[in-house]
């Protein structure tokens, strides 16, 4: 509901909304397309649709998704394809995250200043 009533919308923090679901993340996303600074740590139901879902639709530069644990190398490779303005961007606890999308980063998004929770990316690691 938020989503169809606040389309211009650059900001969200949804940081410890444990109940949040990919099918909401998804409606963001599509709806708000002007999103560059998202943060959905601790959101723990989300998967690489999410992700996936805001790099297609949203010209991010920041985002944050600690602690999301189902989260996959595919959420990251998408950032990399889609979000070349990237400068900020937080893994750390995402257990099933590897260094295989270390080199889609570095070509995709050449803005990176800082990077958390991409182990093999420097000053990445968990």
């Amino acid at each position: 509901a938020v989503s169809e009533y606040c389309q211009q919308l650059e900001s969200v923090n949804f940081g410890g909304c444990e109940l949040l679901t990919d099918s909401s993340v998804v409606a963001l996303a599509k709806h708000c397309p002007q999103l560059v600074s998202t943060s959905f740590s601790g959101c723990d139901r989300l998967t690489d649709r999410s992700i996936m879902t805001l790099a297609e639709h949203c010209p991010l530069e920041c985002v944050g998704f600690n602690r999301c644990a189902q989260l996959t190398d595919g959420a990251v490779m998408a950032l990399a394809k889609y979000c070349s303005q990237l400068r900020v961007l937080a893994f750390a606890g995402c257990p099933f995250l590897t260094n295989a999308s270390v080199s889609a980063l570095q070509q995709g998004c050449p803005k990176l200043l800082h990077v958390s929770g991409i182990p093999g990316f420097p000053g990445g690691g968990n």
